[in-house]
């Protein structure tokens, strides 16, 4: 079916040799006149023969199949073609493992279920309170009970001839259910299941799990048989291994001037920098390793954890991805506002939630690396802005669509990251030859570069500089577009 779609010039989609760039160019350009959760947002009301392509997308990223945007996207996949998908189509498309494609398919029908029932009125507007209560933060927060199907749940826990039981709510998050197995078995183990094909499935993150549960839903069961395995040695390295890498992450937000803090997704503190501290007058030792709560007032203590469990069961959310303004509580007892970004990023097979604190705008005296930093962020052009030492202060979201990494990923590391060659090698060199002489080949210029892309690809853009003084701080912003253009 999708051979049509996916020829270029001629060309198989399935000769490898072009269809990994060519798709990543393809999805460059996919939300330049949109937001992508104003689509995931959208297709809540929709059925899914009206979907756009846009919102196809936005589906893809709440099913946690996001690897598989580009392709979707470059195909001009909309929602009326999704149910027509084959085993075929779906290889075609790039989703080449069993999983995922049943997976796919599992969804696509939910969805069509759900568009046939919601024709019934009375079930429209079941479906329209569902929808209102996961949007909730308090709905379900307290209770964690549920209206569709069985509260309570047993689980057969099989480790070769050690069988245990555990009785659990649907409402679980995976962090829970990996400590409580881990307090049966003494240690961390790997789980997995059996679906109706006889297939394993491996349960590592939130979203395993609510598939599990999900078709335990749809089949009326109470019952699930999960395997369990692996020796303690090898998960405590891997443990130590996940703990180095995030730690590393952490790292590179030192050097930022926004207060960062950093929570798991139990809501326990996990690191904060310096800007924090002169912030909230905690020291890093006083809140990490403490719930987040510690610097929040009454009113957010008490709905904050349920709220950060609820988000994990259902991927809904007010803040996440979005931002808003809050009151937080200093160390000496006062109170004040700040606007609160939320970015979750998972590291190894642990969710942590990364929160940017800054002044509310309207009310703070804002310095000239955060109006640039607003400024851009409302670009469509790509931009990234770096200080005299080459590090990483700036990525808007357009420079995310061209280049595939989150902020997350490049806050804090080096902009040579993003280059190849022997742009790489000199550009450190390059920069402080700069900032000595003054003499420079490329700020106010501009010239054509090969930029890299997290998926490894390379990508031809003409990259201009522009330099501004933020007190005794100089930064560079570069702005990234098609040399075509």
């Amino acid at each position: 079916m999708f051979s049509r779609f996916n020829k270029k010039d001629g060309d198989s989609a399935r000769n490898k040799s072009s269809s990994k760039k060519d798709v990543a160019a393809a999805a460059d350009t996919f939300d330049e006149d949109m937001d992508l959760s104003a689509a995931k947002a959208a297709i809540r009301g929709k059925s899914m023969e009206d979907w756009s392509q846009a919102e196809v997308l936005g589906w893809l990223e709440t099913i946690d199949l996001h690897e598989h945007k580009a392709s979707f996207w470059s195909n001009k996949i909309t929602g009326s073609e999704l149910p027509t998908l084959t085993e075929d189509d779906m290889k075609s498309l790039g989703v080449t493992k069993i999983g995922q494609r049943k997976k796919l398919a599992k969804e696509i029908s939910k969805q069509a279920t759900a568009d046939a029932t919601s024709n019934s009125a009375s079930t429209g507007t079941k479906s329209q309170s569902k929808a209102n209560a996961a949007d909730s933060e308090t709905s379900e927060d307290a209770s964690g009970s549920s209206t569709n199907g069985p509260v309570n749940v047993t689980l057969k826990l099989v480790n070769g001839k050690d069988i245990r039981a555990l009785r659990v709510p649907m409402s679980i998050t995976f962090s829970e259910l990996r400590r409580s197995i881990k307090e049966l078995f003494g240690h961390r183990m790997r789980l997995k299941y059996k679906d109706d094909d006889g297939d394993y499935v491996s349960i590592r993150r939130q979203q395993d799990l609510l598939d599990m549960f999900s078709d335990m839903q749809m089949e009326g069961r109470t019952r699930q048989r999960i395997f369990v395995s692996a020796s303690k040695e090898s998960t405590e390295a891997t443990e130590a291994a996940d703990d180095a890498k995030a730690k590393a992450v952490f790292a590179m937000f030192d050097v930022l001037l926004d207060a960062i803090i950093v929570i798991n997704d139990e809501g326990i503190v996990q690191y904060c920098n310096a800007s924090f501290e002169k912030l909230t007058g905690y020291s890093a030792k006083e809140v990490i390793s403490k719930n987040v709560t510690v610097i929040m007032t009454e009113e957010y203590k008490r709905t904050h954890d349920a709220y950060l469990k609820t988000y994990l069961r259902t991927r809904t959310s007010k803040i996440i991805g979005v931002g808003r303004d809050i009151v937080y509580q200093r160390k000496d007892g006062s109170v004040s506002t700040l606007f609160l970004e939320v970015t979750e990023k998972l590291i190894g097979d642990k969710s942590y939630f990364f929160g940017t604190m800054k002044k509310p705008v309207d009310t703070q005296v804002r310095s000239v690396l955060q109006i640039e930093r607003e400024v851009l962020d409302r670009l469509m052009v790509p931009a990234v802005i770096i200080d005299g030492r080459g590090t990483i202060h700036g990525f808007n979201n357009a420079a995310t669509q061209l280049l595939g990494y989150q902020l997350v990923d490049v806050v804090g590391r080096n902009v040579n990251m993003l280059m190849t060659g022997i742009d790489k090698q000199n550009h450190d060199q390059y920069l402080k030859r700069y900032l000595e002489t003054g003499k420079t080949k490329i700020i106010g210029i501009g010239r054509k570069v090969v930029a890299q892309t997290k998926d490894g690809s390379l990508k031809p853009v003409m990259l201009s500089v522009t330099e501004k003084q933020d007190g005794e701080n100089r930064f560079f912003t570069g702005l990234m577009q098609d040399p075509n253009n």
